[in-house]
């Protein structure tokens, strides 16, 4: 039986309630880098980061220079 509070929060069987990560809220991976933001693939208008390997990111950054 779960008596504790905290208990009862991190170990049920829904687990914490997860609100979803937002560009205000979360950063990039590790070995990665912020680029920017992009509209949220689940199309709830919010905004996440656009995060990319350097090498990648260097190349979109030259590419969207050249515009």
């Amino acid at each position: 039986m779960l008596t504790s509070p905290l208990l009862r929060k991190y170990c049920s069987s829904k687990g914490p309630a997860f609100k979803g990560a937002n560009s205000k809220n979360s950063s990039c991976w590790e070995g990665k880098v912020k680029v920017g933001t992009k509209p949220s693939p689940s199309g709830t208008g919010e905004t996440v980061n656009n995060c990319m390997s350097p090498e990648a990111a260097k190349k979109f950054r030259a590419k969207k220079n050249k515009k």
